[in-house]
C-alpha cells in the first residue's frame, strides 16, 4: 500500500494531505523522500489549507502570528495553543484563540495547559502576560497532564505540587512541589513583555528569556519520561495571558 502511495502524482498527494491531520501529516513526512520533500514546503497548498482551517479568523488575523513566517508555523501555533477544554472553570479562550482570561472570580487560583505535551526534541515558547496585574501569583512553565488546574484561595499554582515547574513572576522565584528551586531572581518583568520559554525534552531542561534577551534563569531535572506541557497560572481578576508556540528555536 505504501508502494503503491507513494506512486501518487503531486496533485493527488496534495488533495489527501489537505485532509490529514496535522498530526499525521508529522508522520507521514516521515514515510519517504517523495513525502517528506512535499510535506517539507512550510508554504505549500496543504499547509495554506491546514492555516486557514485553523481557528477563527481573528485568530489568523492576530498580530501574535506576525513573526511567523509560513502557513505551518501559523497552523501549529493554533495546534500548540492554549486548551481552554484542559484549564480552570474560571478562565476561557478569546477568539484568537491564542489568549487566555481570568474571570474576575475572588479566592481562586486558576490555570491552563497547552493542547500539546512534548516529549522528546526542543520547543520554544512566548508567554505574554497582557495583565492588567501580576497579582499576588502569577506563575509559567510546565507541568504533566496531572497538574490540578484550579485551587481555591490565592497560591502559586503552578509549581505548587511534584507535577510542575514554574518562575513565579510575582514572587520572583523557580518553583516546584511547592518548594523554592532559586531565590530572588532579580529581572524586572513588565505586563506585556515577551517571556521566552525554551523546553528541552532531550535535556531535560527550561530556560527563559525576556524580549529575547537570555538572562541565565533554567529549571533543570525535569522529567524526560511524560509529555511535559506549556502552562501558566493567575489569581488576578480579568487576568488575560497569551501564548505562541514557535517550533524548533532557532540558535545564534
Amino acid at each position: 500500500m505504501a508502494d503503491m502511495m507513494s506512486l501518487l502524482p503531486h496533485f493527488v498527494l496534495e488533495r489527501i494531505f489537505i485532509y490529514t491531520s496535522f498530526k499525521d501529516l508529522i508522520r507521514c513526512s516521515m514515510v519517504c523522500k517523495k513525502w517528506y520533500s512535499l510535506l517539507s514546503d512550510e508554504d505549500s497548498v496543504i499547509w495554506r489549507a491546514k492555516f486557514e482551517d485553523a481557528g477563527t479568523r481573528h485568530f489568523r488575523n492576530s498580530k501574535h502570528l506576525s513573526e511567523l513566517q509560513t502557513f505551518r508555523s501559523k497552523a501549529l501555533a493554533y495546534e500548540c495553543a492554549w486548551n481552554g477544554q484542559d484549564a480552570s472553570k474560571n478562565i476561557y479562550i478569546k477568539d484568537d484563540c491564542l489568549t487566555l482570561h481570568r474571570k474576575p472570580v475572588a479566592q481562586s487560583s486558576d490555570g491552563i495547559r497547552g493542547k500539546t505535551g512534548f516529549l522528546r526534541g526542543q520547543h520554544y515558547f512566548v508567554v505574554i502576560f497582557q495583565g492588567p496585574s501580576f497579582g499576588s501569583a502569577a506563575l509559567v512553565g510546565v507541568c504533566t497532564k496531572d497538574a490540578p488546574m484550579q485551587k481555591g484561595g490565592y497560591v502559586p499554582l503552578l509549581g505548587n505540587n511534584e507535577h510542575g515547574w514554574a518562575w513565579d513572576l510575582s514572587q520572583k522565584k523557580l518553583k516546584h512541589d511547592g518548594e523554592v528551586l532559586e531565590e530572588s531572581i532579580e529581572v524586572d518583568v513588565k505586563i506585556k513583555d515577551k517571556i521566552g520559554m525554551m523546553l528541552d525534552m532531550e535535556t531535560g531542561r527550561l530556560e527563559f528569556d525576556i524580549n529575547g534577551e537570555f538572562i541565565n534563569v533554567a529549571i533543570t531535572n525535569l522529567p524526560r519520561d511524560k509529555p511535559l506541557y506549556p502552562s501558566a497560572s493567575a489569581v488576578y481578576g480579568n487576568s488575560e495571558i497569551t501564548l505562541i508556540y514557535y517550533g524548533k528555536p532557532v540558535v545564534g
